[in-house]
């Protein structure tokens, strides 16, 4: 069962989609890259379901170990047609962050099932993929 990668970003004062959206996955691998000194900020997650919706916010702070992160799918959520969500990232709005940290943020989505090589997979409309 892999981490799957959703996409890495550089947290700013507005919301950013990780590149990869999101299936049935409900637990999330945080991993930070910067330079210290940071500044004084902590990051904000929240899922999309949909354009305009933002739910299960989560914060996480400034950290040099992985982080893990559990945003569950609501019960009306959890059905064909929504299931695939974005997760969204930005800073606190009264965050400093230095541009000399370069700070980058990388999330990975834990997939349940996998191949026979371990590449993670997903059914979507009956396909494999």
């Amino acid at each position: 069962m892999p981490w799957l990668e959703l996409g890495t970003l550089t947290p700013g004062y507005d919301w950013t989609a990780f590149p990869t959206p999101v299936g049935e996955s409900e637990l999330f691998r945080l991993t930070q890259d910067y330079t210290p000194p940071l500044g004084r900020a902590y990051l904000i997650f929240a899922a999309r379901f949909y354009p305009g919706s933002l739910s299960l916010f989560n914060r996480a702070y400034p950290s040099e170990d992985d982080t893990i992160i559990y945003m569950p799918v609501p019960d009306v959520f959890d059905r064909p047609g929504y299931l695939f969500r974005d997760i969204m990232l930005k800073h606190n709005l009264f965050g400093r962050v230095f541009a000399s940290a370069e700070w980058r943020v990388t999330l990975e989505a834990w997939v349940d099932s996998a191949d026979d090589q371990g590449n993670p997979i997903q059914v979507v409309d009956g396909g494999i993929y």
